[in-house]
């Protein structure tokens, strides 16, 4: 959508000159060489191509900002834990967000439901699930995905989902 008001001037009036047409008119507009009508409203192709948009697919950061630790559980917290939520952190960083789903940490979806609706509380409404990832023992860490990763909890033991 033009930004400049010149531009959306225009638009409002095409659109209205259009909407008052009927399909023999609209035919003939189709054949009206819009190209010399909106040149000198365009960008040249040249600054078209160069706008530095990255269109990459890019890799996931780490994000703390739902981090909440009221509802962690760390009963059997141990350095082999730790360790591993750390190293599988990191390997979160390697992903870009397309692949996340089916990488080789095997995250699983888990909803707002039993015991996993405490993770909920205090994120948005929109965020319908998280993703649940192992780690040694019988560990987990949550977190969703909206372009990056957002690390929501950590269980050092699996909430009682049952």
């Amino acid at each position: 959508m033009p930004k400049s008001q010149p531009l959306k001037k225009l638009q409002n009036k095409i659109f209205g000159y259009l909407a008052d047409k009927t399909t023999p008119e609209l035919e003939k507009l189709t054949k009206v060489p819009t190209q010399d009508f909106f040149a000198k409203h365009l960008l040249s192709d040249q600054v078209a191509e160069n706008l530095g948009i990255n269109d990459e697919p890019k890799k996931l950061i780490l994000n703390f900002a739902y981090f909440n630790s009221s509802v962690c559980i760390f009963n059997t917290a141990d350095s082999s834990k730790m360790k591993s939520l750390l190293e599988k952190l990191a390997r979160i960083c390697h992903f870009e967000s397309n692949q996340f789903s089916t990488c080789d940490l095997k995250p699983r979806l888990v909803y707002n439901t039993g015991e996993y609706g405490k993770l909920f509380k205090h994120l948005d409404e929109d965020v319908e699930n998280l993703y649940e990832i192992d780690i040694a023992g019988s560990g987990r860490f949550y977190g969703f995905i909206v372009e990056n990763f957002y690390f929501v909890a950590v269980d050092t033991d699996h909430r009682n989902t049952h």
